[in-house]
Parts: structure tokens; C-alpha cells; sequence
């Protein structure tokens, strides 16, 4: 099996977080917002030379061996019987891991702990969604389902991630999920896939400090693409960003290059 392609991310609105308490409610994860860290999503495996154009068959096949399965993670059946007694107790797991995941995030003293608290939850979450399905709101209750979105927008797992969009989307399109959370997640993936974001969701850090929009796909239509998803308008949640960053926000196409979080 190939190896597993983890990208991290660290925050950079701590302070918003902090605001609002440590267990975000689903309509607060507007405010966190999150810049992609150094690295990019590559294989590394491709060896061939100009000179042969092939390789031989012993090296073709460690290559294959040590590419990374980009593929999206197998999901569980949802329709398998799950008991009262079970959820509950996944629901419990979820909120403690999320308070966590906010405990490395907002604790100058804990912030060595988040790869590795970022790191136990996308495996425990795996773990789980390959056995039960995706933490949907219609089993487990909307909190339940922002939680379980939050983890995975944290853990820098592809394969998890794309697993996951599909039934996050599919819930804001019967207007129980959250477009914020589908759009961040979107936008999220596409960058990690060497792309663009779609709806300006992602903001990283411009070489004097400042806050920059990471690039887009289309400017001249995100305000329409996000109205499309029921979001709100671009400005005002970069004018959000701004309050609490205390600085104007500027987009990519504004930059030399934005810089790498610190």
C-alpha cells in the first residue's frame, strides 16, 4: 500500500478562537482561519531519465511501492445498525478531541503538542468513518458533524478529505450542512493539490507579516460562486479577518509570493 500524504496547517487566528471559547459552534468556523505550511503536495517517486525514457522493472516497482495513494479513504456502510449507547459515545470522543484541538491552538505552552494531537485524531476519525461511514448530521446530530469536519480540515489527510467533501457538500445541499465548512474544506484540498481555492476561504501570510488571500481560481467570480452555496460575501469575511488581525487583508495576485507561516 502507498504511503499516507499528510500536509499540516498551522492557524493564524488564534485570537478569534480564544473569543468564542475553546469547542467552536458550527457558525463561529467562519473566524478560523488557516495558512497551508511549507511543503507542497508532490510524489517524488518519478525517477525516469531522458536518457532511457524507462526504468528498470526492480525500480518501477519500488517507485509504485513508495508513491502515496491519493485515492479517496473507503468509507463505512452508514445504513449498518449503530446503537444509541455507540453514538453517544462517539459524539463524547468527538467534542474531547476538538477541545483539544483547540487547547494546542490557543496555548502558546501547547503548541509542539498539535501535530501530534492533530496527527491521534485524523487517525482515530479514519479509523472510525472506514468502519461506520462519514459523521453525518441525520446519525449523529449537527455539533457531532461540525466536529468531525473540523478534525479532518485540520489532519492534511487527502485521501480523508476527499472521502469526506462529497457527504459534507452533499449535506449543505439539503440545507442541514454548513456552506462555511464545505467551502473551507474545498478551497483547502484544491491548494494541497497544487490548485486554486474557489472561494477565498484559505489566507496565508505576505512577506511584510500581513495577511493575504491565497490564490484564486476565478476573483472576478467568488462573490457569485460563494452566493451560489448560500455564503456570505468575501468582504465581510475578510473584513471579520481584519478586526481581529488589526491589518488590511491583500490577495495573491497583490503579493511578490506569499511568505510561509512561521
Amino acid at each position: 500500500m502507498g504511503k499516507q500524504l499528510r500536509t499540516p496547517f498551522t492557524p493564524v487566528h488564534a485570537r478569534a478562537r480564544r473569543a468564542y471559547g475553546r469547542v467552536p459552534q458550527p457558525w463561529l468556523v467562519l473566524v478560523a482561519v488557516f495558512v497551508a505550511a511549507t511543503g507542497s503536495v508532490q510524489d517524488g517517486t518519478s525517477r525516469l531519465t531522458a536518457a532511457s525514457g524507462a526504468e528498470p522493472l526492480a525500480e518501477t516497482r519500488e517507485a509504485d511501492a513508495d508513491k502515496p495513494d491519493l485515492s479517496p479513504l473507503p468509507l463505512g456502510d452508514p445504513t449498518k445498525g449503530i446503537s444509541p449507547q455507540r453514538i453517544e459515545e462517539i459524539k463524547r470522543d468527538l467534542a474531547r478531541r476538538v477541545v483539544e484541538d483547540q487547547a494546542v491552538r490557543t496555548d502558546k505552552g501547547r503548541r509542539t503538542d498539535m501535530s501530534k494531537v492533530d496527527e491521534e485524531n485524523a487517525a482515530a476519525l479514519r479509523t472510525l468513518v472506514q468502519e461506520i461511514g462519514w459523521i453525518d448530521a441525520e446519525r449523529f446530530g449537527r455539533e457531532a458533524a461540525a466536529h468531525a469536519f473540523l478534525i479532518v480540515q485540520h489532519s492534511g489527510d487527502l485521501r480523508l478529505m476527499q472521502a469526506a467533501l462529497p457527504l459534507i457538500e452533499k449535506e449543505m445541499k439539503q440545507g442541514i450542512g454548513n456552506p462555511q465548512e464545505y467551502a473551507m474544506l474545498y478551497d483547502r484540498l484544491q491548494l494541497m493539490l497544487g490548485k486554486k481555492q474557489r472561494y477565498g476561504s484559505q489566507v496565508g501570510v505576505g512577506p511584510l507579516g500581513n495577511a493575504v488571500v491565497l490564490p484564486l481560481e476565478d476573483r472576478s467570480k467568488v462573490e457569485q460562486f460563494r452566493k451560489e452555496i448560500g455564503l456570505f460575501s468575501l468582504a465581510m469575511y475578510l473584513e471579520m479577518i481584519e478586526k481581529f488581525q488589526g491589518s488590511k487583508v491583500r490577495f495573491a495576485d497583490e503579493e511578490e509570493k506569499p511568505a510561509p507561516p512561521k
